[in-house]
């Protein structure tokens, strides 16, 4: 069983103070967290299904059969797909709430990413098996991408 039954977790957005344009070639870059967070509010419920609120107003839905997750596509498709390759998925059922207050020039989608990832390993009871780097390595993978850049902004809203 969760062990709460309502949570929130977040993560803050980062900025580049150096070396944003270096970061793809692997190079060194100066970067900081921001106090501007994605924030994920989580209650449990009975339905065998995660649901999870995004900021536009949209809903995305998981139904739990046979004890795992199944999403068709979107962020909370990509972020239980992540968990299930790190061996961990929510067995019961939960709402979700994605808020941010981060400036779209900022790029919230590595802080949202790992927000839902850290709320998504509560859920699974798993949260603290995981070390930043790790938490950092699944929402790169619900963002798919692998640029060295959202690496390094990965890094940072989990830490």
């Amino acid at each position: 069983m969760p062990y709460t039954d309502a949570f929130t977790v977040s993560a803050p957005a980062t900025v580049f103070l150096f070396g944003h344009r270096l970061a793809p070639a692997a190079l060194p870059t100066v970067a900081m967290a921001i106090d501007c967070r994605a924030t994920v509010q989580a209650d449990s419920h009975d339905d065998a299904a995660i649901t999870l609120g995004l900021p536009d107003g949209a809903t995305e839905e998981a139904a739990i059969a046979a004890g795992e997750p199944n999403a068709k596509s979107g962020l909370l498709a990509s972020a239980l797909a992540a968990l299930r390759d790190f061996g961990t998925q929510p067995s019961s059922g939960y709402r979700l709430t994605l808020t941010s207050n981060i400036p779209q020039a900022l790029g919230g989608d590595a802080a949202a990413a790992v927000a839902l990832t850290l709320a998504l390993l509560r859920c699974s009871n798993q949260l603290q098996a995981f070390t930043a780097v790790q938490i950092a390595q699944l929402a790169q993978h619900v963002l798919d991408d692998g640029s060295p850049s959202n690496r390094c902004d990965c890094l940072m809203s989990s830490l």
